[in-house]
């Protein structure tokens, strides 16, 4: 049918953006940015016209529509504060009384800088498109399998492409872009935290389509038979995400991500927890497993973490710099702790409240948390953070409560632990690239803990004839 050719092609623009955004600098240059919410955007609108046409719809839980409006909520007030004469006198910016003071007309607003919540808006919802298309086309799992095996193809690409510029001394990131970091992986990312975050939402996805097969099994005996199954299909079948594991896992272990290493050590217990509970295999059997895989971890960590166990061991002496940040963000949110200082405006703000400790400009706040706190306002975070929040539980319901495809809920689950605990020391969640591919994820695996029944595509629903145009078609 032309509706599902359509929604076919939506479906080729979609994976062909998820390998592409990565590689301009990990979409984060406005030209990348605004590319990637183009080309999603029209991914959705193809989607959409298929759907018309004869395709098919989505089962939408109420779990998907309150985040919607939620974050809908969360753009209408980042609008509302870049607005300028339509807020309430005492919520303009102090910034703009100073500058009338001065003798300028201008006309107040609650941002102190209303020109560039755009660019924070278009990136935000370029997530939110990533995800409505990853949770309408994974509604189909032959599509989710699709989808992930496309993220771990993409993100091995991009694994070799960071181990041959890192090994063979290659100066440059991109051509024409040079390394900032020359003895830390960081592939076509600049900053070698935000790559981490990349190959380890990668990592989880290799891992659960390596463990796919053992997931929700119903029997000790059928979990045998199904590990055997993987063992034997290491080499057939399952070599590339072998390969992939091992490559991703390398470049990763090669950026020396303290706040990487870490943020994949609890998504990782999370990820062995939720399997342990699906399988609830012999204490004996899981014990072994665990001891294999903590000596696989700690043998590629020896082989390529060199650099990174260095920089571990001067987590509690090396972090003056992110302490005296946080403390300076925690006092911007601290004067405006209910209208913020306007969505995206921190580089500006940071400007305006340095002090003698920073001897360098700063653009992000090194804990996205904070950091949206002093732009957002407290309010507006907590509904912000409220709708990944609403999300992930869904995702832990429909992961005990279905029988089939859990790896899909089990590896958003995981990823979500993982960036939650990587924006605690970092920003990568704010690079275009990486909230893409965990926005994925996370669509994908909400769209699996969706139950079967309600999960069956839906058509546009077309007038039923009247008694009278029954009684006269022909028999």
């Amino acid at each position: 049918m032309i509706g599902q050719g359509i929604q076919r092609a939506a479906f080729a623009l979609f994976l062909l953006t998820l390998v592409w955004a990565p590689f301009p600098l990990g979409s984060n240059r406005p030209w990348a940015w605004s590319l990637l919410a183009l080309l999603l955007a029209v991914a959705l609108a193809l989607h959409a016209a298929g759907a018309l046409v004869g395709g098919s719809w989505g089962h939408v839980p109420g779990a998907v529509k309150a985040a919607a409006l939620l974050w809908a909520a969360v753009s209408l007030w980042a609008l509302l504060q870049a607005a300028p004469g339509l807020v309430p006198a005492g919520w303009v910016h102090p910034f703009w009384w100073e500058v009338r003071e001065a003798g300028l007309e201008v006309p107040g607003a609650a941002s102190l800088s209303p020109e560039l919540v755009w660019d924070a808006l278009l990136r935000l919802w370029s997530f939110a498109l990533a995800f409505a298309l990853a949770f309408l086309f994974a509604q189909r799992s032959e599509r989710a399998r699709i989808l992930f095996r496309t993220l771990a193809a993409a993100a091995t690409g991009y694994a070799l492409y960071g181990l041959v510029i890192h090994f063979g001394g290659i100066g440059w990131i991109v051509p024409g872009v040079e390394r900032t970091y020359p003895i830390r992986l960081s592939s076509t990312f600049v900053n070698p935290n935000n790559y981490a975050t990349y190959a380890n939402l990668a990592l989880l996805v290799v891992l659960g389509l390596l463990f796919a097969r053992i997931i929700g099994v119903a029997s000790i005996i059928d979990l045998r038979k199904r590990l055997q199954e993987l063992l034997d299909g290491l080499l057939g079948r399952n070599g590339f995400l072998l390969l992939a594991l091992f490559l991703i896992a390398t470049a990763s272990l090669l950026s020396a991500s303290r706040g990487g290493f870490l943020s994949l050590a609890g998504a990782l217990w999370v990820f062995l927890l939720l399997l342990y509970l699906l399988t609830r295999p012999r204490r004996r059997n899981a014990a072994l497993a665990l001891a294999l895989t903590a000596a696989a971890g700690w043998g590629l960590v020896s082989l390529s973490g060199e650099l990174l166990l260095v920089r571990l061991e001067a987590l509690g002496t090396g972090n003056v710099f992110r302490l005296n940040l946080y403390e300076l963000t925690l006092a911007m949110a601290g004067e405006r702790p209910l209208l913020g200082h306007g969505y995206g405006s921190y580089p500006d703000l940071f400007r305006l409240y340095r002090d003698e400790r920073f001897g360098v400009g700063v653009t992000k706040a090194h804990n996205t948390y904070l950091e949206h706190a002093a732009e957002l306002g407290l309010p507006a975070t907590l509904l912000l953070y409220l709708a990944p929040l609403i999300l992930f539980l869904f995702l832990l319901r429909g992961l005990f409560q279905r029988r089939r495809q859990q790896l899909y809920p089990l590896v958003a689950a995981a990823a979500t632990v993982l960036v939650a605990l990587h924006a605690l020391v970092d920003f990568s969640l704010q690079i275009p690239a990486v909230g893409v591919t965990y926005a994925t994820i996370l669509g994908a695996g909400v769209a699996q803990a969706i139950p079967s029944r309600l999960r069956r595509p839906t058509r546009p629903r077309t007038a039923s004839p009247s008694r009278r145009e029954r009684e006269l078609q022909p028999a």
